[in-house]
């Protein structure tokens, strides 16, 4: 299948300066685009959603754009459907139902760039040349991810679990684009494509 995903959540940010480490979490959801059959007639696999935690840290190369690494932990599942040939000719069928633990783990490499006038500054009403992080109202960080899938499944064919199944999936690499508004100096809401 293809999918995508997309994230709505929230970060704490406690430290500022050239290295700012944060932590968050929200919901994650899977949205799939497009099923391929392959061996099964009318796969059908909905789209999923579930809780997701995360933690990254944020490098300063100036007072507008840096760097970030961020590593993200989500938990869902979805359950899948579809009719398996139980011949050549496709003329009988079995059923098949899949609950696949999906579980993945997001790695994301990129840029981050901040916009809008500095909480600090519009506050204090001066500007600094210190060089900080997560002080813009604004963020928007544009990467790389790297997507693993827990790859467990429960299989069940016409009704019988069948022994022995599995599920293997590769490594998704896709680009990520992330926008984020700072409530507060320290807390961000984000949202995640």
């Amino acid at each position: 299948d293809e999918f995508f995903i997309a994230t709505l959540g929230a970060s704490l940010h406690p430290v500022k300066g050239p290295i700012s480490p944060y932590v968050g979490g929200g919901l994650q959801m899977q949205f799939t685009t497009q099923q391929r059959d392959g061996l099964a007639v009318g796969l059908n696999i909905p789209n999923s959603h579930g809780p997701y935690v995360q933690a990254g840290v944020d490098f300063a190369l100036n007072e507008r754009f840096g760097l970030f690494a961020e590593a993200r932990k989500a938990w869902y599942h979805t359950n899948a459907t579809g009719l398996l040939p139980l011949d050549a000719t496709y003329t009988r069928f079995a059923a098949v139902d899949a609950k696949a633990q999906l579980d993945p783990i997001t790695f994301q490499l990129g840029l981050v760039a901040k916009f809008g006038p500095s909480s600090r500054k519009a506050a204090a009403g001066a500007s600094s040349s210190a060089i900080e992080t997560d002080t813009s109202r604004w963020t928007v960080r544009l990467g790389f991810s790297n997507l693993s899938l827990a790859d467990k499944v429960d299989l069940n064919v016409a009704g019988t679990p069948l022994a022995g199944e599995g599920l293997s999936t590769y490594e998704h690499h896709s680009f990520t684009a992330q926008v984020g508004y700072y409530v507060t100096d320290n807390i961000a809401i984000n949202a995640t494509v």
